[in-house]
């Protein structure tokens, strides 16, 4: 473990569950906090390829001394299973909780929905039970698997005519019944994205609010992963600007700021607030 990474508190991985080998935790292996080091500062947030975003950040803040990981991890788990641990990194431990902000669809009053990720985590345990899903198609039962991170990356640079076709492909490349030839439809199209959604609840979230001024029940549809995504962003903005706030008092180069371990750099900042009060 390199001095870097001793310098941050790890975090337990979610554990990989199947329905046929239940759960299992790697020992020793984490996720060290994003937004605390010099490595952080090179993810660019505003590429287009959200899948491959994802899949660079958890392999950038993963923990894994012994190599117990196989190299691409993270690509293969689920899509529910990536978010869940981007959903880790964003709220920032088991205890943590991920707030949510909407606007009530009645009055307009702003709605705060914070969720703990142990929440999520048990959603997705729920989740990783169903490992394929099936539909009748005509005389056929078709069998699909569930998407994972190399299927994202995959679709992510692929042109597509419309939504039906993209949809329609992405439905046939996840077949695993064998000689799938079917054309899917539009009302096929939606029947499997219905037993997909039901299949992986993190993935096309849904939730219900009430409005404590005028007590509507509001519901909503939630990207999570964009919603981690765009927490993990504002955490590397925060990185910036305490590089920013320490190199303007002290005339620290940004390498001297990074080089100080995060929980110094905070007392630091404590200093410099008193000093400028």
């Amino acid at each position: 473990m390199n001095a870097e990474v001793e310098a941050g508190e790890v975090i337990p991985l979610p554990p990989v569950t199947t329905s046929s080998a239940g759960a299992w935790f790697t020992e020793g292996v984490g996720f060290r906090g994003f937004g605390k080091f010099e490595t952080d500062l090179a993810v660019d947030f505003s590429v287009p390829n959200r899948a491959a975003l994802a899949t660079r950040v958890l392999e950038l803040c993963v923990v894994d001394p012994e190599g117990l990981l196989s190299p691409r991890h993270f690509i293969e788990l689920s899509i529910g299973q990536r978010i869940e641990c981007l959903l880790l990194l964003a709220a920032g431990g088991w205890e943590k909780a991920v707030s949510l902000v909407f606007k009530c669809q009645g009055c307009g009053e702003d709605l705060e929905l914070d969720l703990t990720f142990k929440e999520f985590s048990e959603v997705q345990r729920e989740a990783d039970q169903i490992e394929t899903v099936g539909i009748d198609l005509g005389e056929r039962r078709i069998e699909f698997r569930k998407p994972n991170g190399r299927d994202q990356e995959i679709w992510a640079g692929t042109v597509f005519q419309d939504e039906l076709d993209a949809a329609a492909r992405m439905i046939s490349s996840l077949a695993v019944t064998p000689d799938f030839s079917v054309t899917l439809g539009r009302a096929s199209v939606r029947e499997i994205e219905r037993v997909f959604e039901d299949a992986d609840p993190l993935v096309n979230f849904s939730c219900r609010v009430r409005c404590g001024e005028c007590d509507r029940l509001n519901g909503y549809r939630v990207d999570l992963m964009e919603t981690a995504l765009t927490q993990l962003s504002r955490m590397q903005t925060q990185l910036i600007h305490v590089i920013h706030r320490m190199a303007s008092h002290y005339h620290w180069s940004e390498a001297d700021v990074l080089a100080v371990p995060e929980w110094r750099r905070q007392q630091y900042l404590q200093l410099i607030g008193a000093a400028t009060r």
